[in-house]
């Protein structure tokens, strides 16, 4: 297989410009970039075929990985324990029945009407099941709604990825051939490996972090820690994926282990975010590109993901109204909740998991969560647009 060095390269200049492009786009007319870089995907690919797929077949679980590692990092950076605190109760509970009964359906609507394996659709609906905390929290700050409903959003957003993925996770446990210990007594033993390498070394790096003299490389640094600990989780049976994640909690909640670790919040470096951000563009804006790439054009899996886009929607819906039915919002404010249930980037990288783990079929769940991640961005995108009638509610008659 030819590898064409200069296509490569202009396919990534590309798709950083149509990334920076469509971000500035969707500032101005609420159009999620997103949609614009797995359509260039798709042409460029599968229709037009202007460059060779087959070397992104087959580098797709060391994107996945990559991606997996960033993503975690990025999510456990978001999740502040302080700030999760002030609507634990309502965002949890509209996090974890959206979830849970979204993952229920769509297993449920595949196993009967296109006769999937049972594990197989239940890992369908995990991967699915969650929202995009990128096009939540960009949607949320451009609209005017109650500023309780906005933080339910957000925190449903960024709870949701790793619930996803650790459901994900334990499912694909499931589907590998395991000898000795069962199933479940692996996957908790690995999720117990990541969760304390995961704590103990970005304790560690809380303590060694602030004696770094030259800031301007600590994102490097933390960087490759997090690649390392990633491989080195793996290797001793653990989960590479919940040691990013916990690493990435560790590191936003440092004041909580100041007394531990003995860290002063003004030593942090703040470039560190900075880069972060930076890094975290390229990789969505290529995950996306690059699913779209892959995405197999065929109709049984355009069916099936029409399908499960429909059953999410419903899904949410009944979630929605049942979890939001006691804290006094508006109507409007309900229905807004509804709209705002996009997929993105978790649902992405999770539908690629299955390939890294040489799954047979594995084609079947990044082509379903193309068509889901695109239905879904678009129902949001129209129904807020159209459809919902801005309002400053008085915060008192929320909760």
């Amino acid at each position: 297989m030819a590898l064409n060095v200069l296509s490569i390269l202009t396919l990534i200049a590309l798709t950083i410009i149509l990334g920076y492009i469509g971000a500035i786009i969707f500032k101005k007319t609420g159009i999620p970039d997103v949609l614009w870089l797995m359509l260039f995907g798709v042409l460029v690919g599968p229709t037009f075929r202007l460059i060779n797929t087959e070397l992104f077949v087959l580098a797709t679980p060391l994107f996945a990985a990559i991606a997996l590692i960033i993503i975690l990092f990025q999510g456990g950076l978001s999740l502040k324990l302080n700030e999760l605190l002030k609507e634990f109760v309502n965002s949890t509970k509209l996090s974890l029945v959206n979830l849970l009964l979204s993952i229920l359906l769509v297993s449920t609507s595949l196993i009967f009407i296109f006769q999937l394996d049972p594990i197989k659709a239940f890992l369908v609906g995990a991967i699915v099941s969650g929202t995009s905390a990128a096009v939540v929290l960009s949607i949320v700050n451009r609209i005017q709604a109650n500023e309780k409903i906005k933080t339910m959003l957000s925190l449903e957003s960024i709870i949701t990825d790793p619930f996803t993925i650790v459901i994900v996770v334990a499912v694909i446990g499931l589907l590998i051939p395991m000898t000795g210990n069962s199933p479940w007594a692996v996957i908790a033993s690995a999720f117990s490996i990541g969760t304390v390498l995961g704590l103990f070394f970005g304790l560690i790096w809380l303590m060694i972090m602030p004696k770094l003299t030259d800031h301007s490389l600590t994102y490097m640094i933390t960087l490759a820690l997090i690649l390392f600990l990633y491989v080195t989780t793996e290797l001793l049976s653990g989960s590479g994926a919940i040691a990013a994640l916990v690493f990435g909690i560790t590191l936003a909640n440092r004041t909580i282990f100041a007394g531990l670790t003995g860290f002063k919040e003004e030593l942090f470096p703040k470039n560190l975010l900075d880069f972060q951000e930076e890094v975290t563009f390229f990789i969505r804006s290529f995950f996306f590109v690059n699913l779209g790439l892959i995405f197999v054009i065929k109709p049984e899996f355009i069916l099936m993901g029409i399908t499960v886009t429909a059953v999410i929607l419903i899904a949410r819906y009944i979630g929605t109204n049942i979890s939001m039915s006691k804290t006094g919002l508006t109507e409007n404010g309900i229905q807004l909740i509804w709209f705002m249930g996009p997929r993105g980037l978790a649902a992405a990288v999770m539908s690629q998991l299955p390939a890294t783990y040489g799954l047979p079929n594995s084609e079947l769940f990044a082509s379903i969560a193309f068509i889901v991640i695109f239905l879904t961005i678009l129902f949001t995108t129209i129904t807020i647009k159209f459809f919902y009638k801005p309002e400053i509610e008085n915060s008192q008659q929320v909760l």
